[in-house]
């Protein structure tokens, strides 16, 4: 029992030793990198309850360094048209935590286009979702056909531009 106890551990390192070795050569596609990428700022976009002003501004902060210096935002829907700088992001993100007692970000049906060139940029179309319970008691939940381009600037992703081309019928 004890030989069978050892063979199996054996396998299960070599393998898990084989993943590790893997994942370190081949490294991540950059599809792989924006899609984490994309995931980690809705994280940290999303709200689960009250927080105090210096964790929604550590949020906010950190929400910005997905963004390149100036982005380009076009969501008419909210007003939004403009290009922004970092510090406008992190005003921006402040604003929506102050208004929501909790926020879910839902990201699906992502579609990639890679734009060649120098630098590289890449097209991301998918399906937003956004739930959020309002300080006024209200709910909110819609859906939009979103776009984000992102650019490869200094070997990291970061967002461009970010529009939506529609609401999706509830």
């Amino acid at each position: 029992m004890k030989r069978w106890y050892v063979i199996i551990s054996a396998v299960v390192l070599l393998v898990a030793a084989g993943i590790v070795v893997w994942r370190i050569a081949a490294g991540e596609s950059d599809e792989d990198v924006i899609r984490r990428r994309l995931h980690e700022v809705t994280e940290l976009l999303g709200k689960k309850g009250n927080e105090g002003f210096l964790v929604q501004m550590e949020h906010a902060k950190d929400v910005s360094r997905y963004f390149d210096e100036i982005c380009d935002v076009r969501l008419p829907k909210f007003h939004k048209d403009a290009k922004m700088s970092r510090e406008n992001i992190i005003q921006n993100v402040l604003l929506i935590r102050k208004f929501t007692n909790s926020l879910d970000l839902g990201v699906y049906d992502l579609e990639f286009y890679f734009q060649d060139g120098e630098p590289l940029h890449c097209k991301v179309l998918f399906t937003g979702m956004i739930n959020a319970n309002l300080k006024t008691g209200e709910r909110f939940r819609e859906g939009y056909d979103l776009e984000i381009v992102w650019l490869k600037k200094n070997n990291e992703w970061l967002i461009e531009k970010v529009g939506f081309s529609g609401i999706l019928e509830k």
